[in-house]
């Protein structure tokens, strides 16, 4: 299961997914896709660009991963996840030819997308990519636009060690004579993406969002180079269809209200806020994130991260951090504290695992500013916690 063992588990390849959609119909045929690849903030635009389509009056499928609470999430048509009725019956159906290609847990949840998007009639799929993109599952669509939302390094095993080969993996998603959006990208990542866009006759429409002055991209007082990067590719969409263009901060204000696990504010009383910010370029916008609200210097950080992050380029970020602390989530890809400790530059303390010492620790915390961080798996237990105050 790619959930549980990681990209060991994944199939690098379109054969097995076109040989699966080929027997539940081709259903990604019949989709008009907006196709999300980056190594940071593809969630987010995608989840923006579907809330200003859905008040514009269309019908919109929304294909994101990972999952905060359940599977279900993964496959939502206006706000409303697949109910579990939808996914037996697809199972129901399909189930023969599903077993019989063996397909990875992205490979079938991506072909689960386009099914049920398909039998839904949605007007519009926003698909966001799992991992790269030119041999991601969800990329045999052929989609009216394709995001790119930035390059960093991330997946190194994968997508290459260079930002200039993980450039590459991610210009995979863009089609012939379909326009690209690109978000903040510079130097050579930039030159790889508009090189294979010239390639493919694709138009390249660049944002920039790091003039904070313009507050172009920002939401209130927080830094979100997303909002921009939506703006561009919603404005450029209406050249294409109606979609209600004013007033679009009022839209997206709405949506960054119902957006998860990013920056998202725990508590209504308490500076505690969730990020999962699980790579350099992630952390390093979560702390300028953090500079517009208090300093990092003063906030405390709980960290969860898996096996693959556990790198010392990484972990460094935290060490400005007044305070670390460390969950270890209960599952094979979760990293140990004792991986942990030695890559930061200053000690780390265990989170307490037993309700009565952790909320003890946390009602100590109540007014300071604490980061919880590190792994969107990481998510679901955070809340939990939060049920306690």
């Amino acid at each position: 299961m790619f959930a549980t063992a990681g990209t060991a588990a994944a199939s690098w390849g379109l054969q097995g997914i076109n040989g699966l959609c080929e027997q539940l119909g081709n259903p990604h045929r019949q989709l008009k896709v907006i196709h999300i690849a980056g190594t940071n903030g593809k969630g987010t635009v995608a989840h923006y660009i579907s809330q200003v389509l859905q008040k514009s009056g269309y019908s919109v499928g929304l294909y994101t991963s990972p999952h905060l609470h359940k599977v279900n999430e993964r496959w939502v048509v206006n706000d409303i996840p697949m109910s579990d009725d939808s996914l037996t019956r697809i199972f129901q159906q399909y189930g023969n030819a599903i077993e019989q290609a063996e397909p990875t847990f992205f490979e079938l949840t991506t072909a689960i997308a386009f099914r049920y998007f398909a039998d839904q009639k949605v007007d519009f799929a926003v698909v966001e990519t799992g991992l790269g993109g030119r041999l991601d599952a969800t990329n045999i669509v052929d989609p009216i636009m394709t995001i790119i939302t930035s390059i960093g390094l991330d997946h190194q095993a994968v997508l290459g060690d260079t930002l200039e080969e993980i450039a590459a993996e991610k210009a995979g998603i863009i089609k012939n004579k379909r326009p690209v959006i690109i978000g903040d990208i510079t130097g050579d990542p930039k030159n790889v993406i508009k090189h294979v866009a010239h390639d493919k006759g694709a138009a390249v429409v660049e944002t920039r969002f790091h003039d904070r002055n313009k507050g172009e991209a920002k939401l209130g007082n927080e830094l979100d180079p997303g909002i921009y990067i939506a703006k561009v590719a919603i404005k450029y969409l209406s050249g294409l269809y109606s979609i209600k263009m004013a007033p679009v901060k009022d839209l997206l204000n709405e949506a960054r209200s119902t957006l998860k696990g990013r920056f998202e504010r725990l508590h209504p009383q308490y500076s505690w806020y969730f990020d999962g910010a699980h790579n350099t370029a992630a952390v390093e916008l979560l702390k300028k994130k953090l500079e517009t609200i208090g300093s990092v210097s003063y906030a405390t950080v709980v960290l969860s991260v898996m096996k693959d992050k556990a790198d010392k380029d990484f972990l460094s970020l935290f060490s400005d951090f007044r305070k670390i602390y460390y969950h270890p989530l209960q599952f094979e890809r979760a990293a140990a504290l004792h991986e942990i400790a030695p890559l930061t530059d200053q000690s780390v303390e265990r989170f307490p695992h037993q309700p009565h010492s952790r909320d003890r620790l946390l009602k100590s915390l109540k007014s300071e500013l604490v980061i919880f961080t590190g792994s969107f798996y990481f998510y679901t237990c955070v809340k939990d916690w939060m049920r306690s105050f």
